[in-house]
């Protein structure tokens, strides 16, 4: 078994004499851009929020939105929270649509007004019940798709919370990873709970939930399916099977496979006919969406950690974190290591703990968050220009492991403290 103290600690004094941490810790900048946050009365809006439908942004899972509009620049301002919701606390990501926020709790999908904080509504998935919601939702065509721990996938009306249509995936395991809608289909995945680590992928139509296709899974899914060009992309978080699979989104016929070190709990990003995505082992793949053939891969040598998230990719460069609580910088291209910045403390002594919060890309800036999960530390929200030079950093309560959400000049973050929307501080 390898000590991950002291594979962390190698890390740390390779990343050291390559020059990739000249910058410094953002741990120990922290302090001087928390010292300028402070609480403001919600913001008045002519125009509705913009629109963060799927997880990482789109359904590529590129986590990068170009032309979005971000709250910060590359020159350090003070940050603000607008509003707190703290009704409830929250084990996955949201997402806004047609201003209003949705994330979902034990047996609640909670609709909160974006530009407020006010809650709209709340609707409960099983009267009587509160299985688990751990799958962030997707918001498409007017309604709301999530998954429970009850092995169901919801459908449910996106202005009022009412019920549309159920469909049981997974009858002894549960749905933890949030559907991928395209167009009139919801592709959808799940865990098995027996043990036996066989998971499934289905797609359902969007409407009424009628069953497409489904395909049973070597292993179990944990993040959100990619689809692009009539190819379903699904990571597999089982070790010793293929943790990368390429599936006819028509058919549900498999095109390819691929095995990776270790597990793929991390969703892929499929950019420009390149999958992009990071294994438990530290290693990072870039495979041609096609084939599957390898076009370039790292290993943990170049001071990659275990990696659960998923990559942010931009036209030039990919974001990574890893569970050291780092965020690298790769040229997307080469795979050639661009920088390093440490997140927090660097805390997480196992695969278990750690930063699993996904890197975002809006309008040059990158957003994610920090704080060790296996920790009781608070946790962060950072803002980094594409030098990871720190240009913000938002305290949020409890540890934040949940992909930042940027519109319309606001982040949106979802904690098990609650939801914050944060901006920088309005000049008089």
């Amino acid at each position: 078994m390898v000590n991950m103290n002291t594979e962390f600690a190698s890390r740390r004094q390779f990343l050291a004499a390559s020059g990739t941490l000249g910058l410094g810790s953002i741990a120990g900048c922290a302090g001087k851009f928390k010292q300028m946050v402070r609480s403001e009365p919600p913001i008045e809006r002519s125009q509705p929020v913009g629109d963060w439908r799927q997880i990482h942004a789109d359904t590529r899972n590129s986590g990068h939105v170009p032309e979005g509009n971000g709250p910060f620049t590359d020159q350090p301002l003070g940050s603000s929270v607008r509003w707190h919701y703290d009704d409830a606390g929250f084990r996955s990501s949201l997402v806004v649509a047609d201003g209003k926020v949705y994330a979902g709790t034990d047996g609640e999908l909670h609709a909160v007004d974006a530009a407020s904080g006010r809650s709209l509504w709340r609707s409960r998935l099983r009267e009587g019940e509160s299985p688990l919601i751990s799958s962030t939702p997707a918001v498409a065509d007017g309604r709301v798709y999530l998954g429970a721990n009850d092995g169901r996938v919801y459908a449910l009306n996106a202005s009022d919370g009412s019920h549309e249509w159920s469909y049981v995936l997974e009858s002894d395991g549960w749905v933890g990873a949030p559907p991928t809608v395209v167009e009139d289909t919801a592709y959808v995945a799940s865990n098995n709970s027996e043990g036996d680590s066989q998971g499934t992928i289905a797609a359902l139509d969007a409407a009424t939930g009628t069953e497409q296709w489904r395909l049973p899974l070597d292993g179990d899914v944990e993040s959100a399916p990619a689809v692009v060009d009539g190819t379903v992309y699904v990571s597999v978080a089982t070790a010793g099977v293929d943790n990368l699979l390429a599936i006819d989104a028509k058919t549900g016929g498999r095109r390819w496979g691929f095995s990776a070190q270790l597990r793929v709990p991390g969703a892929p990003a499929v950019v420009d006919g390149t999958v992009y995505f990071g294994d438990e082992d530290g290693w990072l793949y870039a495979l041609d969406a096609k084939t599957g053939e390898i076009e370039w891969q790292t290993t943990p040598a170049v001071g990659l950690g275990p990696v659960a998230s998923s990559p942010a990719v931009t036209e030039e460069m990919l974001y990574v974190t890893d569970k050291d609580e780092y965020i690298l910088k790769f040229d997307r291209k080469t795979g050639k290591i661009r920088g390093s910045m440490e997140l927090a403390s660097g805390s997480g002594t196992t695969i278990q703990e750690g930063l699993s919060s996904s890197p975002v890309v809006v309008d040059g800036i990158i957003y994610v968050g920090g704080g060790d999960q296996g920790s009781s530390t608070e946790g962060t929200l950072y803002a980094l220009t594409p030098s990871m030079k720190p240009v913000a950093a938002v305290s949020v309560g409890t540890a934040m492991n949940s992909t930042p959400v940027v519109v319309d000049g606001i982040v949106y973050v979802a904690t098990l403290d609650g939801i914050y929307a944060i901006g920088p501080i309005q000049q008089d």
